[in-house]
Order: C-alpha cells, then structure tokens, then sequence
C-alpha cells in the first residue's frame, strides 16, 4: 500500500511528463532491487503500470523513445 499510496499519483498526474516518469522509474527501480519485505514485488507493477500509461499520455516520440531506453527491458517488453 505504501508503494501504491506514495507513487500512483505522481504517476497518473505526470503521465505525460518525461521528466517525472525518468525519476518515477528511477525511485522505483531502487525499490525493486530492495531486498527486504514487499517492495521487490510491488515496485516492479507499478513501473509497469506506469510505463504503460506514460506511453499513451506523451505527446512527442522523442520522449516516449527516452522513457523507453530509461526502463528495464523487463518492464518495455511486458
């Protein structure tokens, strides 16, 4: 819930905004790599999510492309 309360909405209301989707993939790419309790498997669905919904809201390819070589193949690839 702490993932999900903290980010989502940074996530919805910047969908459209490369450069707080590059630090939203950032911050949870740390947390994914965490080691303790839920954090490794809840980062990793909400920079999916996020990605996603970051790649219908750009307007410009150019950052669609850079948000795309920013995040693990992982996430891109589904």
């Amino acid at each position: 819930d702490m993932i999900k309360d903290g980010f989502t909405p940074i996530a919805r209301d910047g969908a459209h905004l490369i450069e707080v989707q590059l630090a939203l993939q950032k911050s949870l790419s740390h947390l994914a790599r965490h080691s303790d309790g839920p954090l490794p498997r809840s980062a990793p669905k909400l920079m999916q999510e996020s990605f996603e919904n970051a790649m219908q809201a750009m307007q410009f390819d150019i950052n669609r492309n850079r948000l795309r070589a920013a995040v693990p193949m992982v996430v891109v690839m589904g």
